[in-house]
């Protein structure tokens, strides 16, 4: 599987003399990426650059299939606990998951309702970026939509507010839940907070490798729930600022903290990457690159690599299965 992107860097100087605006194209950088086994059975990874970069690759094997493209839910009429306007920060994400070369579309709460009751679970993930599910497809019981697209094997990417507490409506009101943790994952599952928490003891592994950099904790999964692989960073009493867990035959991914440009990009290539729960990483490897390098892999079996350029600053990222 290849793909490329173009990213076009523009640098615009206003110039006040008789109104006019001075636009100037800096440089075009086009990238592309490669993996797979060749026909001497040999693993590689290929990836080039028009422009100097550091290129990251991660190598993982997983027994649980994330979807390649995701749903962002973003309706004007329900209320956002976690940004301000959670329209223009969902059309945001999915720029920045365009970047990874993941298929994303905003959808309003009967678009969410129909994909959840349609139960495609393997064509696309569920993104919430509010702080709260609309009513739509949670009402507070064990038996609503919402579940039975975990049931399914589904899954559900988080942020802001601790997940299942409030119910968004569409008369723009906010209701609370109580037992929702019972629910979810469990008491003490979600760090409560009224603000920021920060976490100060980074991961050195997967969540490294991947150039996770948000720190706060606040609304984030405890690394005690089973199942949970911590990729963030994470307090003295196991609250992660990114983790990623199992729930019924799904999977629950949340990032700490209310929603925000340093959170974006955490949640953008948490998505792209593809990682799970269940993930285990088997190489990685950065270096700077211009024009084309080869790189020979460790594991020929079934894998995902995961290509992306920029580091924290994530100019392109493609993932690849093996």
């Amino acid at each position: 599987m290849r793909d490329g992107v173009r990213i076009l860097f523009i640098a615009v100087l206003a110039v006040m003399v008789v109104g006019e605006v001075l636009v100037s194209t800096v440089d075009v950088y086009d990238f592309d990426s490669d993996a797979g086994v060749d026909d001497g059975g040999n693993p590689y990874y290929q990836v080039s650059s028009t422009g100097a970069t550091v290129f990251s690759v991660v190598q993982y094997t997983s027994d649980f299939d994330v979807p390649a493209s995701a749903l962002i839910f973003a309706d004007p009429d329900y209320a956002s606990l976690s940004v301000t306007d959670a329209t223009s920060a969902a059309e945001h994400l999915r720029l920045e998951l365009d970047v990874r070369n993941v298929d994303s579309v905003v959808v309003d709460a009967d678009a969410l309702a129909e994909a959840v009751s349609a139960g495609r679970v393997s064509d696309h993930a569920l993104v919430f970026l509010s702080g709260a599910f609309p009513s739509d497809v949670y009402a507070g019981e064990s038996d609503d939509p919402i579940f039975g697209w975990f049931r399914q094997g589904g899954v559900v990417y988080w942020v802001g507010e601790q997940i299942g507490r409030y119910i968004a409506h569409p008369d723009g009101s906010v209701t609370e839940v109580e037992g929702f943790e019972d629910l979810f994952l469990g008491a003490g599952s979600t760090l409560d907070s009224d603000g920021r928490v920060d976490a100060v003891i980074p991961d050195e592994g997967l969540g490294d490798a991947l150039c996770m950099s948000g720190s706060d904790a606040a609304y984030g999964l405890n690394t005690s729930v089973e199942g949970c692989l911590s990729l963030g960073f994470t307090t003295e009493d196991g609250y992660s600022s990114v983790a990623v867990a199992p729930f019924l035959n799904g999977m629950v991914g949340v990032v700490g903290g209310m929603y925000g440009d340093d959170l974006r990009d955490d949640m953008a290539q948490l998505i792209a990457s593809g990682v799970t729960h269940s993930t285990v990483m088997v190489f990685h490897d950065s270096f700077e690159s211009r024009g084309d390098i080869r790189g020979v892999l460790p594991y020929a079996g079934s894998s995902e690599v995961y290509v992306f350029a920029g580091g924290v600053f994530t100019s392109y990222g493609c993932r690849h299965t093996i």
